[in-house]
């Protein structure tokens, strides 16, 4: 009877063993789950940590920091890729707005001159490719600003030599409407802590608009202040 008492103390006693291994391994388990739902669900590099020591649980908590690395690499390189499109979007925008609009400056100054039948006909063709690619170039700008909402590239930017920039840009526009400028700008550039870009597209709606109600005086001032 001894005997038997002593062997059902230790299976009682394994079985408890048991029961409390299953139990931590189940907590570990649990533990496991909520950190990987937590990592997948935020923008973080922090790695899945467990209280076992268990060696098959830290095999698998170390088998999902890998791909966990791997998911945040990837994410990562994502990130940076759409950050890239979005830029080069709202840079080719702007890039082809300014020459767009010389072109049409130019093709005005053109319909002014004495010309053929046929030259009249080849404008009439460039400028109904022009109003096209103006469309095309409406749809991109206003996609460029979509994305780039709350996105602004704040640096150091001369914004005399973007203002220089954009009357260039209108030349044609004010030759073909015989308007004598009244330009004055600083001798030295201005610098501002802002978006190029989007003084650029400032500056052009400023001057696109004083053209097209103005009669004959167009005047720029650009103080030092």
């Amino acid at each position: 009877m001894f005997w038997l008492s002593c062997l059902i103390s230790i299976f009682i006693i394994i079985i408890v063993c048991l029961l409390l291994k299953i139990h931590l391994l189940r907590k570990t388990a649990d533990e496991i789950r909520e950190a990987f739902a937590d990592r997948i669900s935020s923008d973080t590099n922090t790695l899945i940590d467990i209280s076992s020591r268990d060696s098959h649980m830290m095999n698998l908590a170390a088998d999902l920091n890998g791909e966990l690395k791997k998911l945040q690499k990837d994410r990562l390189n994502y990130q940076q890729g759409d950050l890239e499109l979005k830029n080069a979007v709202t840079n080719i925008s702007h890039d082809l707005r300014t020459p767009l609009t010389a072109m049409y400056g130019y093709l005005d100054l053109m319909k002014t001159e004495n010309k053929s039948k046929n030259m009249a006909r080849y404008i009439a063709q460039v400028e109904n490719r022009a109003d096209a690619l103006k469309k095309l170039m409406e749809e991109l700008f206003r996609y460029s600003i979509a994305v780039s909402i709350q996105e602004f590239s704040n640096e150091k930017t001369d914004i005399r030599s973007l203002l220089e920039e954009s009357l260039v840009s209108f030349y044609a526009s004010i030759q073909q409407k015989g308007i004598v400028p009244d330009i004055r700008l600083p001798d030295r550039p201005i610098y501002r802590i802002l978006d190029p870009s989007a003084v650029t597209r400032i500056f052009n709606n400023i001057i696109s608009n004083a053209l097209k109600y103005s009669a004959d005086d167009f005047n720029i001032r650009m103080n030092e202040d």
